[in-house]
């Protein structure tokens, strides 16, 4: 919508034009309301004249205003140039906007030292503008034009490519804005000096050889700072930035627009050069381009490949990606910059950005702890599915929306809550590591009337974090039984909380690329069930619940149960409830989960494997003859059976069954070291018929991201 008013963008002495609506001088971004009187305040203090400062706040409001637009995909009256809204998960505008923040809040100290060295105002005041610009721009080249770059597959596949684009964008936009007194060439020789100091995948001597000039390099290596300080000086670092990057880098490999693929003799081996590194070639056609294409974060953080497997190249995970050395290794180089951020917090204050970065470091540590500890939680489960931090977001929704009380806050701080669900603490039982009693807590002070909506929100920021990953339901498991007053949570019994929770679930709207969300109620085993000590009154809970499970899945509340557990002495002691629920009911079965391989104990490794026969016999016998839609998960100690006993085992199931292989859970506890060696694809073969279903396998890891990552990264491929 164009405001035909006489408001005015810039002022550079050229023919005025109407600003669009998100332009207008009434309405700047919050976050240039919030940050520049004080970066003015500041700049003043040090002898900048407050009316250049003012032409300067126009000038980065004007710039920030188009930044803004273009990354929502807007036309701005008067620019040619237009582009597709910017969908990426860490390259969007808040890091853009998170730069110039980090940027203004270390200029006053490098500013200081300018001054120091002998630099002059003018120069000075010069400089501030173009480094600010450069901020604001320095990642318009990840945005695709309308027209013209239909030969990237993706936005993040323009990671090797942004910078040069940005610049060249930088070059022809800026002039276009119409900023107070010009830009000339000089100008812009600064401006795409900054951008280049930005560009992480040039060493800096090689910067400094090219288009970096003396002048241009400490505000250039500034902006360099402020772009790396924006993610992990940021409290949302990890994992929440750093796996958007990740997932980033799960594009294609393009050069100069043109995809990537590995380099292979007539074997299919990868060819390697000289120095031992895989090599890359040109896709030939567009079929080898959108099939065989070398993602950003093989070639990026690739692992040498191995001589005994030469068709791949190994890459990190997610969590080797997170909890990698590269924020230490980064330590020395950054607290020059930390240091001048300094005098930009008042006396008392603490220095955000230091202390965010220290913070960050610590979460490093939690997760490598956390992929060394055992986990039993391999599936999508409510309670399991959240960080601390995930549920500070959850309550800042609730506060925003007037459902949490002014001031409200958990027992246990999110970081302490990480400390536990990341496995830095040695939790031996599942439902420790759950966060079960904090979503309780939460829960017990809104008002019971407005909890669907409160448990819609909450899935709903679990789903955005599955955005672009082509996930099409996602079945989340909830313990009802935990959130009865019995359980110390807020509902009278739990068929008010299967109430409650079936309508957050249904009022979770349809979002175009998110998954659809539904809920598999988990049946926790004898703590749902009645008194062990009363059989009568255990005999009629069971019969109750059998009932109540049977309407849920009629009236489509729930898409079946997960029964936690399928010892064969467990399966008959509830003989009632499974006799009372219906045969259409579907059921999953948690069996065969393996411990790491670090975890094993070898002294017992024939009795476990025997309890396992037991049990998938006790399931062959009790419930695949009972059940249409019976499901099996772990299974990962089908592995410790000869080939013999996995047919005997299987030579009375069903010929069809779906099983649930949760390959990230099982890849990043070490219960199995190739995913293409999965002991269920081994069962598949045996029983072909049978369904393999990929879950997420994250448990408490589904608050970074609940895909499935080896599959992301093609480590099943082949």
């Amino acid at each position: 919508m164009i405001v035909q008013e006489t408001f005015l963008y810039g002022s550079g002495g050229v023919e005025s034009r109407p600003l669009p609506e998100r332009l207008r001088p009434d309405g700047p971004p919050q976050e240039f309301i919030d940050l520049w009187p004080k970066l003015t305040d500041q700049l003043i203090r040090l002898g900048l004249p407050e009316e250049e400062l003012g032409h300067l706040g126009e000038d980065v409001e004007t710039t920030m205003r188009a930044v803004l637009m273009w990354n929502e995909g807007k036309k701005i009256p008067g620019i040619n140039e237009q582009f597709l809204p910017n969908t990426l998960r860490y390259h969007d505008a808040p890091h853009t906007i998170h730069v110039w923040e980090g940027l203004s809040r270390m200029l006053p100290g490098f500013v200081r030292g300018q001054m120091a060295t002998g630099v002059d105002t003018a120069t000075i005041q010069k400089n501030i503008r173009g480094v600010m610009i450069a901020s604001l721009l320095h990642e318009i080249g990840y945005l695709k034009r309308a027209k013209g770059d239909e030969k990237y597959p993706s936005q993040a596949a323009l990671y090797y490519d942004h910078v040069n684009r940005g610049i060249a964008f930088a070059r022809d936009l800026i002039p276009t804005l119409h900023l107070h007194g010009g830009v000339g060439e000089e100008d812009l020789a600064f401006i795409t000096s900054c951008i280049r100091g930005t560009d992480f995948n040039m060493p800096w001597n090689a910067k400094l050889a090219g288009e970096i000039n003396e002048g241009a390099a400490p505000w250039a290596k500034l902006l360099e700072a402020a772009d790396f300080l924006s993610a992990f000086a940021h409290e949302d670092n990890i994992p929440g930035l750093v796996s958007g990057l990740y997932w980033e880098h799960q594009a294609p490999f393009v050069m100069d627009g043109i995809v990537q693929v590995w380099d292979r003799d007539n074997t299919g081996a990868i060819r390697i050069d000289m120095k031992g590194k895989p090599m890359l070639r040109p896709a030939n056609n567009p079929k080898e381009a959108r099939e065989y294409y070398a993602t950003i974060m093989e070639v990026k953080f690739g692992k040498p490949v191995r001589p005994e497997h030469p068709y791949e190249v190994p890459t990190q995970t997610l969590y080797e990606f997170v909890s990698s050395e590269f924020i230490i290794k980064f330590q020395e180089q950054m607290e020059p910059f930390l240091r001048l951020a300094d005098s930009w917090y008042d006396v008392g204050e603490i220095n955000l950005m230091r202390r965010n970065y220290r913070i960050n470091r610590e979460r490093i540590e939690l997760l490598k702890a956390a992929t060394r500890e055992k986990k039993d939680d391999p599936f999508t489960v409510l309670e399991g599915g959240f960080t601390g931090h995930d549920l500070r977001q959850w309550m800042d929704t609730l506060g925003r929306r007037g459902l949490l009380p002014e001031g409200f806050q958990m027992s246990s701080s999110p970081l302490t809550i990480d400390a536990r669900v990341l496995g830095m603490n040695p939790v031996e039982n599942v439902f420790e590591r759950l966060v079960t009693r904090e979503i309780r807590e939460i829960l017990c002070r809104i008002p019971v009337a407005r909890h669907p909506e409160a448990i819609a929100a909450l899935l709903g920021q679990f789903r955005e974090k599955m955005a672009g990953e082509e996930i099409g339901m996602v079945s989340m498991a909830v313990a009802l039984g935990a959130y009865t007053k019995d359980s110390g949570g807020p509902y009278q019994n739990l068929e008010e909380a299967l109430d409650i929770f079936a309508r957050g679930f249904a009022s979770l709207p349809e979002a175009e690329g998110l998954p659809r969300v539904t809920m598999t109620w988990t049946v926790r085993r004898d703590r749902d069930f009645g008194d062990i000590a009363n059989p009568d009154g255990r005999s009629a809970r069971m019969n109750a619940l059998a009932e109540l499970v049977n309407g849920a899945v009629r009236d489509n509340k729930i898409n079946g149960i997960a029964f936690l557990g399928a010892e064969k002495d467990l399966l008959t002691a509830y003989q009632a409830f499974f006799n009372r629920v219906e045969r259409r009911v579907p059921i999953l079965m948690l069996v065969g989960q393996r411990f790491p391989e670090h975890r094993r104990d070898p002294s017992v490794a024939v009795e476990q494997k025997n309890v396992f026969l037991r049990n998938m016999a006790a399931i062959r016998d009790m419930l695949a003859p009972k059940f249409d839609n019976l499901a099996l998960w772990g299974l990962q100690a089908v592995a410790d059976c000869s080939p013999k006993e996995q047919e005997e085992l299987l030579g009375g199931m069903p010929p069809r069954m779906t099983v649930v292989v949760t390959q990230t859970f099982d890849k990043l506890v070490g219960a199995v070291r190739d995913i293409a060696r999965h002991p269920v694809y081994a069962m598949s073969r045996l029983k072909p018929a049978w369904e393999v279903v990929h879950a997420t396998g994250n448990g408490a890891y589904a608050g970074f991201s609940s895909v499935r990552l080896d599959e992301l990264t093609r480590a099943s491929k082949g």
